[in-house]
């Protein structure tokens, strides 16, 4: 992603057809992937305990940018 421009990324958790679902990634409108979800893998039980944006509980490198905007649904959109 670049340094000096805003980039909008999307990351839809489709379990509509049943479990596992699927997950796909956007990055500025684009398809990039989508891979299914992992076997037992259900978005309704998920623990969201220590949920940060920008920061992690592992000992990894911090993200070194800004979020502008963030939105969470839980329906599709057209």
């Amino acid at each position: 992603m670049s340094t000096t421009e805003q980039t909008h990324l999307v990351t839809v958790y489709d379990q509509s057809g049943g479990l596992p679902g699927a997950i796909s990634l956007y990055v500025n409108g684009a398809l990039i992937g989508s891979n299914p979800m992992a076997a037992g893998f259900n978005l309704s039980t998920l623990n969201d305990n220590n949920i940060w944006i920008g920061r992690s509980q592992w000992p990894d490198s911090i993200f070194d940018g800004k979020v502008n905007e963030l939105r969470i649904y839980d329906s599709s959109l057209s």
